[in-house]
């Protein structure tokens, strides 16, 4: 065969090798595309994560195995009393010292084993302030079933601390108005059973008040009510009325039998 013969077929072989050339260099850009896109994605929902962390006021934290932090939010950056650059990479005892170090270590053995845990602590932190913290470890489980890390979820406890102080301070103190008072004081839960009795009123109905309590008012007068007048019955079935409807009552007058 002459050189004529042969250009065909090697024209045709030579746009195959051509068309291959093209797809493998489509494929190519296509994959480089799709993984540039991916990343781009990675970048976006990482800086989304960043800015809602950033704006919580919890201090979240994320820590390897070996007590190392990955991730920090702007809390933990002023809690820490130190930028990020100084955080990631160091231990919790580089950080926070070796006071902090076994108040947080004390709770972190089964975290490492897989186990969630919710703990309150009070902690003494860079930034000069001691606070009663409430912190939420969750372990950080691979795809193979080890764990790999913890998360740390660290929530200022303090005001609500303060706030249920100053409710009991509140309550003593009413305790100690209506135990000095002559009028009857007393609470009730949310079924209407007595919580507190003042000790006025273990004087008149000349029993301790631990027997009251815990009872309902129908409970703690049955046989004065059984043995009322149909009129005074009324009354009192009114009065239970407007205590099931959470009506304010006044002047609510009845006898008791000793």
């Amino acid at each position: 065969q002459g050189f004529a013969d042969l250009l065909p077929s090697v024209i045709d072989r030579a746009l195959d090798r051509t068309a291959l050339v093209k797809e493998n260099i489509a494929v190519r850009t296509a994959i480089r595309e799709g993984r540039d896109h991916l990343v781009e994605m990675v970048e976006e929902r990482t800086n989304e994560l960043r800015m809602v962390t950033d704006n919580l006021p919890i201090l979240i934290a994320h820590l390897d195995t070996e007590q190392h932090f990955l991730f920090i939010n702007k809390t933990a950056e002023l809690w820490f009393n130190r930028s990020a650059d100084e955080i990631l990479g160091r231990t919790i005892m580089d950080v926070l010292g070796d006071t902090a170090h076994e108040t947080f270590m004390s709770s972190l053995d089964g975290v490492l084993a897989g186990q969630p845990l919710t703990a309150e602590k009070s902690v003494a932190y860079p930034d000069g302030v001691t606070r009663d913290v409430e912190i939420s470890y969750i372990p950080d489980i691979g795809l193979d079933g080890a764990v790999k890390g913890i998360f740390a979820m660290v929530t200022d406890i303090g005001p609500r601390k303060a706030a249920e102080t100053a409710l009991r301070d509140n309550e003593r103190k009413f305790h100690d108005f209506a135990d000095t008072a002559s009028d009857w004081f007393w609470e009730m839960d949310a079924d209407l059973r007595f919580t507190y009795l003042s000790e006025s009123i273990e004087e008149a109905l000349q029993q301790p008040r631990p027997r009251s309590l815990g009872r309902t008012r129908g409970e703690v007068f049955a046989d004065d009510i059984a043995a009322a007048t149909p009129d005074e019955q009324d009354k009192w079935r009114r009065h239970f009325s407007d205590l099931e409807a959470r009506r304010p009552f006044q002047n609510f007058e009845y006898s008791l039998t000793f």
